[in-house]
C-alpha cells in the first residue's frame, strides 16, 4: 500500500521558499533519499521529530511546516487549520503490515479483501 507524504503549514505559502520554522519529520530511508533529492540545498531545520503526530502537535501549537502523511492530517486539511503547501513536492512510502497466522483470529478484519 502507498501513502503520500505531503508538505503541509498553518500558513498559506509556496514550497518555493525556505520556512525558517520547517520542521524535519524522518519517515525512513525512503524518505530521507526522497527529500534529500527534492532538496539538494535545503538548510537544517531547526527542529526534527520521528514520530509524525508529534511533529504534527508541533505545528498545530507553534506553526511552521512539515512534510505528513496525508491520512494524518485530512481532518486539519478540512477544516482548514492546516494547509498544503504549494509547489512542494508530493512523496510516497510504501506501508507494509507483518501479524503472525497464530493471531489472525485476533483481528478478523484484516483479510485479502480488506488491502485491496
Amino acid at each position: 500500500m502507498q501513502e503520500e507524504i505531503v508538505q503541509v503549514s498553518r500558513q498559506a505559502r509556496s514550497g518555493k521558499d525556505w520556512d525558517p520554522k520547517y520542521v524535519y519529520v524522518d519517515l525512513g530511508t525512503d524518505f530521507r533519499r526522497q527529500h534529500a533529492l527534492a532538496f539538494p540545498n535545503a538548510k537544517t531545520a531547526s527542529i526534527t521529530f520521528s514520530t509524525s503526530s508529534w511533529a504534527l502537535e508541533h505545528l498545530l501549537n507553534f506553526g511552521g511546516s512539515a512534510y505528513l502523511p496525508k491520512e494524518l492530517i485530512k481532518p486539519h486539511l478540512k477544516d482548514k487549520s492546516l494547509r498544503l503547501v504549494k509547489d512542494a513536492p508530493v512523496f510516497t512510502r510504501t506501508l507494509y503490515l507483518v501479524w503472525r497466522e497464530a493471531s489472525e483470529m485476533l483481528f478478523p478484519w484484516i483479510t485479502d479483501d480488506y488491502f485491496k
